[in-house]
């Protein structure tokens, strides 16, 4: 019977090794300076958060995929100067989204950077927008679900911590055709536009 136990607890502790030798993991959050295309302003003017966690799988050679879950901010808000111009058809806009970002980094020989892509499916969670006229409305113009794209460097430092800088957009439309029909034509062709920057913390890198 003991023997039995220690070897259960041998196996256990064999399969634990392999599985930290074969899925590594890094839990990160940062910063967001997002915009929406198509709405008629310009500027990262709507700050968010960003965060989550991630399955890194190294494969052959230098380079590495990772899966994840994360909690990602976007939206768009009137500056100063496009309220003065005119443009711009709300104040503020918050859109938050659960994503499951997929990404490919390169490790670059001899050197601390990582750069890759990123190809994410967005759900949206919540999302309110203030108009013009100061009311708040929800969103439902916007598509629920969003599929953007990505381009992000990465530093590791030997202790595990990695600083990381993505940009970003929609690859499709956001919004909806039949929403809002005095200004149909416009919506359609919404698109996601955002840079983020932050930090995070990876095991058995």
């Amino acid at each position: 019977m003991i023997a039995r136990i220690v070897s259960c607890g041998i196996g256990w502790i064999s399969l634990g090794g392999l599985y930290a030798q074969l899925f590594q993991g890094i839990a990160y959050g940062g910063i967001v300076g997002a915009q929406v295309a198509g709405d008629g302003m310009a500027g990262f003017h709507k700050g968010g958060i960003m965060g989550g966690f991630a399955i890194i799988r190294p494969i052959p050679k230098e380079w590495t995929l990772r899966w994840g879950l994360e909690v990602f901010q976007r939206g768009s808000a009137r500056s100063v100067k496009d309220a003065l111009e005119g443009k711009g058809r709300w104040e503020r806009m918050r859109v938050t989204y659960l994503e499951t970002p997929i990404t490919l980094l390169l490790q670059i020989p001899n050197q601390p950077w990582r750069v890759g892509g990123v190809l994410s499916l967005a759900i949206r969670w919540e999302g309110q927008m203030v108009n013009t006229f100061g009311a708040i409305e929800p969103v439902d113009f916007l598509r629920r679900t969003d599929v953007n794209g990505r381009i992000t460097i990465e530093y590791h430092h030997p202790r595990g911590i990695v600083g990381f800088f993505q940009t970003g957009q929609s690859l499709i439309g956001i919004g909806k055709q039949w929403a809002r029909p005095i200004i149909l034509s416009a919506y359609p062709g919404l698109l996601h536009i955002f840079i983020a920057a932050g930090i995070g913390y990876a095991w058995n890198s």
